[in-house]
């Protein structure tokens, strides 16, 4: 059974409670033509926003069933795939908008549901934690090894895996993953800014008080670093 999507009908709500003017875009007649869901104003800024849901997979389905029979399940998952998928699947909807010179977001909400019960969204069963966000916009990271006769090694660093390569990334100004309070006493915001944006989201926006901002301070393809906290 398809789970309805609560990415939309959540961050319209997240809007309101921050006073944001959210209004949903007109699809397009256009063949071809992908249109984004939302024009955001906040705080005197003007904000394209495509919101996506991670839905349950055969996975999530098949292990949960399992643990909550009792059974013991080992729960394993490439970090960032599914979050990549998404943003992936987000970038034509927001071209057209970040060419333009408008901060273009991707909305993520964690709405896994395995047979009517909520998924723990705690690490690391949630798709969108840090790590996944990090591998999502710039690839996994991979040990460089040569080995030389007579078996010795020699590490040639750290690098980004090309075969894990979000593309266009430029278009994205951020990643914006929206939770609700696990009390159940609003929604909050964790921005993660893409250091390849062509145009950078302001840190004005999706700034309540229970929101969270983070950013890269260098070139998060050379070496490997944390999020900052902005």
């Amino acid at each position: 059974m398809k789970v309805k999507e609560r990415s939309k009908e959540l961050f319209q709500h997240y809007c309101q409670l921050r006073g944001y003017r959210c209004s949903p875009i007109k699809t397009s007649d256009q063949q071809g033509v992908r249109t984004p869901d939302f024009e955001v104003i906040a705080n005197e800024t003007r904000v394209i926003a495509e919101t996506k849901d991670v839905t349950a997979n055969e996975d999530d389905i098949r292990l949960w069933r399992k643990e909550r029979a009792g059974r013991i399940v080992v729960h394993s998952r490439e970090p960032g795939k599914r979050a990549r998928y998404l943003i992936n699947a987000a970038r034509g909807q927001l071209r057209t908008s970040a060419q333009a010179g408008v901060p273009s977001v991707v909305i993520l909400c964690d709405n896994i549901i395995v047979d009517g019960i909520r998924v723990e969204r705690a690490f690391p069963f949630t798709p969108l934690t840090m790590t996944d966000i990090d591998v999502a916009l710039y690839g996994l990271w991979q040990a460089n090894v040569r080995i030389h006769p007579g078996a010795r090694r020699e590490s040639l660093g750290d690098t980004r895996s090309p075969r894990r390569w979000l593309h266009n990334r430029q278009i994205i100004s951020a990643v914006v993953v929206l939770n609700e309070s696990p009390d159940n006493i609003g929604l909050f915001t964790i921005s993660y800014h893409n250091y390849w944006a062509s145009v950078p989201l302001p840190r004005n926006v999706f700034d309540g008080e229970d929101d969270f901002h983070f950013t890269k301070t260098t070139n998060p393809d050379i070496r490997p670093n944390d999020w900052v906290r902005i």
